[in-house]
C-alpha cells in the first residue's frame, strides 16, 4: 500500500511540474530563431530567442505564439498580424497610416509570417511603418504634441474655450484617434455662455454654443429653431458665421448661402470663412472655380496674403474652407512652386505653437495657434479618409 502511494504521488508530482513547465521550456540543444518588435522611433519593445523543433508539425505562428502573445487575423493570402505582445501600430482602429511590415534576416517579406521557413539563427523582426510621407507625418506629430503638452488647458477650461480646438478634440475623439476624457478640463453646466439666454447671444456666441452642446450631444432643437427665426445678418462675415451654426444643427439655408457666393471677395479671410460656410450646398462649381482663381493670385510658397503680407491665419481659414469642399490644399493646383498649403502653414510653426506672421519673433497662441490646430486636424481626418471628401469641423452627426 505504501508502495503505491509513493508511486502515485510521483507520477503526479511529473504531470504537476509538465503542466508549470512553459509551452516553448524546450531542451536547450535545439535550434533556435530570434523574434523582435521595433516601433517606429525605433525602439526595441520585444526580443525572444525562441526554440523549436524541426520534427515537431507546428507552424511559425504556433512556435511564436508559445512566447509571445499574438493578434492577428488568417486571410486567404495568409496570417496578418495587428498587435504583438499588447503593442499595436500608432492609430490602430482609426487609420491604416501605420502598420508592422516583416523582416526576415533584414528583408522585408513579400510573403506573410505563416509562409516563413524557420531555420537555426533565422531572424524574424516585425518593424512599424508607416504609409504617410515624411512630412505628413510631421503635421500628425504636432498634432498629438500639442494635445499631450499643457497649451490644450488654455484652450479648454472653465473659464474660456475656444470652440475650433475644442470640435478638433471631439472629432478626433469620435474618430477614434484619441481616447481624451475632456471632463477634467471643463464642466459644461459651468460655462456662462451655456447659462446665457440664447436670444441675448450674439452671431459669435451662437456657434461657440452650438459647439460646446454638440460636443455634449445635446438636443439643439431649440437652437436650430432660434436660429431659424433670425433676421440674416447683412455683414457677410456674420452671416457665415450664421450658416456655420445651422450646420451645427443640421440644417441648411439656400438663400443665404446664394448672397454669399455673390459677395465681392477682397480678403482670404471671407473667402475662407465663405468656404467654410457654404459646406454641403450643391451648384457651387462657378463658385468654387472663381475661389481658386483668388488663391492662386494671393498665395505664395509662405501661404495666403493678408493686407500685403502671409499671414497663417488667412492660409489656415483657406485651408479649412478647400477641406469642406473635398479639395486637398496640397493638390498642385494650390502649390506654389511645389509649396502646398498646410507646408507654407508648417512655416509658421515655432515651439509649440504659430507665428501670426513670419516676421515675428514668438508664436501667437491666442488667434494663430488654435486656427492653424484646427486647420491641420481637420487636413489629417480628411487625408486619412479614401477619396479626400468634404470635411467640416461642425459636422458632428
Amino acid at each position: 500500500m505504501k508502495k503505491t502511494t509513493i508511486l502515485l504521488f510521483l507520477v503526479l508530482l511529473v504531470f504537476t511540474l509538465a503542466g508549470c513547465q512553459d509551452e516553448n521550456d524546450l531542451p536547450g540543444d535545439l535550434p533556435q530563431f530570434t523574434f523582435q518588435l521595433v516601433n517606429s522611433e525605433s525602439v526595441l519593445l520585444v526580443d525572444k530567442d525562441i526554440s523549436f523543433d524541426p520534427e515537431v508539425e507546428k507552424t511559425t505562428v504556433e512556435w511564436i505564439e508559445a512566447v509571445v502573445p499574438l493578434d492577428y487575423d488568417v486571410y486567404d493570402i495568409g496570417v496578418l498580424v495587428n498587435g504583438i505582445d499588447g503593442h499595436y501600430p500608432k492609430e490602430y482602429g482609426a487609420s491604416y497610416n501605420y502598420f508592422y511590415s516583416l523582416y526576415v534576416d533584414g528583408e522585408e517579406s513579400w510573403t506573410g509570417l505563416g509562409d516563413v521557413v524557420l531555420a537555426d539563427g533565422l531572424e524574424i523582426k516585425f518593424v512599424e511603418t508607416s504609409t504617410l510621407s515624411d512630412f505628413d507625418q510631421t503635421v500628425d506629430q504636432f498634432i498629438y504634441d500639442f494635445i499631450a503638452s499643457d497649451a490644450l488647458d488654455s484652450y479648454i477650461n472653465a473659464e474660456q474655450m475656444n470652440h475650433l480646438v475644442l470640435a478638433a478634440i471631439h472629432q478626433l475623439n469620435t474618430r477614434h484617434y484619441l481616447e481624451l476624457d475632456l471632463t477634467p478640463y471643463y464642466l459644461y453646466d459651468d460655462l456662462a455662455l451655456t447659462a446665457k439666454p440664447l436670444a441675448e447671444q450674439t452671431i459669435g456666441e451662437l456657434i461657440r454654443y452650438g459647439v460646446y452642446a454638440g460636443v455634449e450631444g445635446l438636443d439643439l432643437t431649440n437652437y436650430q429653431t432660434h436660429l431659424l427665426s433670425l433676421d440674416l445678418p447683412g455683414n457677410p462675415y456674420s452671416l457665415s458665421t450664421y450658416l456655420e451654426a445651422l450646420t451645427l444643427s443640421g440644417k441648411q439655408n439656400e438663400a443665404a448661402v446664394q448672397t454669399l457666393i455673390d459677395t465681392t471677395i477682397n480678403d482670404s479671410d471671407l473667402l475662407g470663412m465663405i468656404l467654410s460656410a457654404t459646406y454641403g450646398y450643391s451648384d457651387l462649381d462657378d463658385f468654387l472655380d472663381d475661389a481658386k482663381s483668388y488663391i492662386q493670385n494671393n498665395s505664395g510658397v509662405n501661404g495666403m496674403k493678408f493686407m500685403n503680407s502671409y499671414s497663417s491665419e488667412s492660409t489656415a481659414t483657406i485651408i479649412m474652407g478647400l477641406i469642406a469642399h473635398g479639395l486637398n490644399p496640397e493638390d498642385e493646383t494650390f502649390q506654389t512652386d511645389g509649396v502646398g498649403l498646410i507646408e507654407a502653414l508648417m512655416s509658421f510653426k515655432e515651439g509649440n505653437g504659430f507665428k501670426s506672421r513670419l516676421t515675428d519673433e514668438n508664436a501667437d497662441f491666442n488667434f494663430a495657434t488654435p486656427q492653424a490646430f484646427a486647420a491641420l486636424v481637420q487636413y489629417k481626418i480628411a487625408r486619412d479618409i479614401w477619396g479626400f471628401p468634404p470635411t467640416h469641423l461642425f459636422a458632428f452627426n
